[in-house]
């Protein structure tokens, strides 16, 4: 007996309906034992033709990403007592998450710089005593006459406000006496290439129920890892380089908060009885005879204010590679700086630091 269309599509969705039960089910049985995947944070796409880019391009794919964990201060940070890899260079990170050794209490002779930021600051690719806060210390300690250690407080893709949370949640375990801020490029980066909770009605309508469901749910942390393994630009437009103007996008910490932060930042320290001082971050941009964007600028002499206004050191990284042979080959890409590039960074630290003690 041949079956009606009707009846084909009855038994059709009862199957079905039988099959995603089963499915949801096992879903429901597994979920529980799942443990969350690593977070992995995009990489920054080079933004400069020729010669550079393809220079850029291949120390970048040997880069890789970095395991990120759930931080519930900042919302992601390092993996606490781990080696992890950047690259080919192992990293280790000591049990409060920041890269380095363990740290014992302070010696009261003991200078201790904490630098906060994003990649540059943790020294993606660059082995930890040729970072440039390690650099500094090195010269300091030579220079001060007293013991000075560079603390190690970047974590990739964090911006301004997540380092305030993350000197707020750690600092007094750090026990610094100087907070270098160095936070750039993680907030001026247009807000695009980060996985968040999308607030686009379409999208919400789609999601919402679907998350009601174990099925969704198991599906989405099995593919996390591919999901999140992303190669993004840090600017949405490829043309205008890093700082870029985009009708399209904004940066992630606008201006204006990012000044707050900036103070806040100062404030913080100086609980913490530390002395503030401020990094201006360098990039190949600035070898541009046109020089960087106007955002770049913008941000960074928004730092230099507020360091004058508080009366903190500014480094000014991007005028000392100028005055002292920088070129694109300081840098792995269009933000990342190489050890060339680290080295000159705690150059400029040291000399800027070492005048105002």
């Amino acid at each position: 007996m041949r079956l009606s269309p009707g009846r084909k599509l009855l038994y059709a969705s009862l199957v079905t309906a039988a099959l995603f039960a089963l499915v949801e089910g096992v879903a429901w049985r597994v979920e529980p034992g799942l443990v969350p995947p690593e977070r992995t944070l995009p990489l920054p796409r080079p933004g400069q033709a020729g010669a550079f880019l393809d220079q850029a391009a291949r120390v970048r794919d040997t880069l890789g990403g970095l395991p990120m964990v759930h931080d519930d201060a900042t919302g992601w940070g390092l993996p606490a007592d781990r080696i992890v890899m950047s690259g080919s260079v192992p990293c280790r990170i000591n049990t409060l998450g920041l890269r380095g050794p363990d740290l014992a209490p302070r010696p009261p002779a003991e200078e201790r710089i904490l630098t906060l930021g994003d990649s540059t600051i943790f020294g993606d690719g660059v082995p930890e005593s040729q970072v440039f806060s390690s650099v500094a210390a090195a010269r300091l300690t030579t220079r001060w006459g007293v013991p000075v250690r560079g603390v190690i407080g970047g974590v990739p893709g964090h911006d301004s406000t997540q380092s305030l949370a993350r000197l707020r949640d750690k600092g007094a375990g750090i026990e610094p006496t100087w907070v270098l801020v160095g936070n750039l490029w993680s907030d001026v980066y247009k807000d695009n290439g980060f996985e968040r909770p999308s607030t686009s009605g379409a999208v919400a309508r789609v999601k919402g129920p679907l998350a009601a469901f174990a099925t969704y749910r198991v599906a989405r942390t099995l593919l996390a890892p591919y999901l999140l393994r992303q190669k993004v630009g840090w600017i949405a437009s490829m043309e205008g380089d890093v700082g870029g103007k985009d009708p399209d996008g904004r940066s992630r910490v606008l201006l204006r908060d990012y000044v707050t932060n900036l103070r806040a930042l100062a404030a913080e320290a100086e609980k913490l009885g530390a002395r503030p001082a401020f990094l201006a971050l360098p990039a190949p941009v600035d070898f541009d005879p046109a020089g960087p964007p106007d955002d770049v600028r913008e941000y960074r002499e928004a730092m230099r204010t507020v360091a004058a206004e508080l009366g903190g050191p500014y480094v000014d990284a991007p005028a000392w590679f100028l005055a002292h042979g920088g070129t694109i080959g300081h840098f792995a890409d269009q933000v990342h700086p190489n050890i060339h590039g680290h080295l000159l960074i705690g150059e400029a630290v040291a000399a800027t630091l070492g005048a105002a003690r």
